[in-house]
């Protein structure tokens, strides 16, 4: 296998041209590493901002969510004293 297995044809040409064809494996290797990196970076950039945006929604639902329930207290407590005086006006 060898060399040939990595698209380096030993058959023709000279030692100089097989370590050109090499360094160019390499080189066009190392660029899709480069590339696939940076797509692996803007995707955990983008996951970044998502969970950044879910925070921010789920702490505004809770916000919303506590003054809904300090209302309703409020309203239970106003209920409550309303019928008490109710109450005492008819005695």
């Amino acid at each position: 296998m060898g060399a040939a297995s990595n698209y380096l044809d030993t058959t023709f040409g000279s030692p100089l041209d097989a370590i050109f064809m090499t360094t160019d494996n390499i080189r066009r290797d190392m660029e899709t590493s480069r590339r696939n990196t940076q797509g692996e970076v803007m995707d955990l950039e983008r996951q970044k901002l998502n969970f950044t945006a879910q925070a921010a929604a789920s702490t505004r639902e809770a916000k919303y969510a506590k003054q809904a329930g300090n209302i309703k207290t409020i309203g239970d407590a106003l209920t409550g004293a309303s019928d008490i005086y109710k109450a005492w006006i008819q005695r």
